[in-house]
């Protein structure tokens, strides 16, 4: 059991179609009657999720539509108990379309704004539950700016910066928001793009995601020691970084 994470009451996965959201639920070890509550986009076809513990339901959501989002943050307080949160919904743009403002409307309002009301509704009904665990699946993104990816960046720092924040004003509340900050993975959302260095699997995501849930850091590079690197350059200057 080393390797897994309990659930005593239910999780919740937002970005029903994420590897990397699919992956953890495969090491978590929930009890007999724990729920299970998907968030997916409408129109989207993907394999059904196996959950042979308790009940589980899907809400479709589009986190574009305010209206859609409005409306699923409605049914929050009233949902089934649960005291695990997956974050990992997300969209990447193409690097070569930053300077496309649909594009860039569009990172912003799925990975910024849309994960930052669903991280306070979430944490807000946490609270009322006696407490749980969120974790946000960010990225090496929303530490420093890149040439090729400012776009992306931009908004999964908005959301990184937001649960930060929102992990001290809960933290007496007994709920524990995490983040895990992968860099490249493997995944269909990456596909028709080139692997940067120290790609990683969503096997070695789900792994150190599990791995932080259990302990008691609060952020996490995947691989870990990405934390090194973005460390050092985070103080390059900026000229340097920019050959890089």
């Amino acid at each position: 059991m080393l390797n897994r994470f309990d659930v005593r009451k239910g999780v919740v996965l937002v970005g029903s179609s994420s590897d990397i959201g699919r992956e953890i639920l495969k090491n978590l070890n929930p009890a007999p009657n724990a729920n299970l509550l998907c968030l997916g986009r409408r129109h989207y076809s993907y394999p059904d999720i196996e959950w042979p513990y308790g009940k589980m339901k899907k809400i479709e959501i589009e986190l574009e539509s305010s209206e859609s989002l409005n409306d699923v943050i409605f049914q929050i307080e009233s949902l089934p108990e649960f005291d695990l949160v997956i974050l990992a919904a997300g969209y990447l743009p193409n690097e070569l379309q930053d300077e496309n403002l649909v594009e860039v409307r569009r990172a912003l309002r799925i990975n910024g704004e849309s994960i930052i009301l669903l991280l306070s509704a979430f944490a807000k009904r946490l609270s009322h539950l006696g407490g749980g665990k969120v974790l946000l699946i960010s990225s090496v993104a929303a530490t420093r700016p890149r040439i090729r990816n400012f776009t992306y960046g931009a908004s999964k720092s908005a959301a990184d910066f937001f649960a930060i924040g929102l992990a001290s004003r809960y933290r007496s509340t007994g709920v524990d928001i995490k983040i895990i900050r992968p860099g490249f993975v493997f995944t269909k959302m990456t596909t028709d793009f080139k692997p940067a260095p120290f790609a990683i699997t969503v096997e070695e995501v789900s792994r150190l995601a599990i791995k932080t849930l259990r302990g008691k850091r609060n952020v996490t590079y995947a691989p870990q020691f990405l934390k090194l690197v973005m460390n050092i350059l985070r103080i390059l200057p900026r000229r340097i970084f920019n050959r890089l």
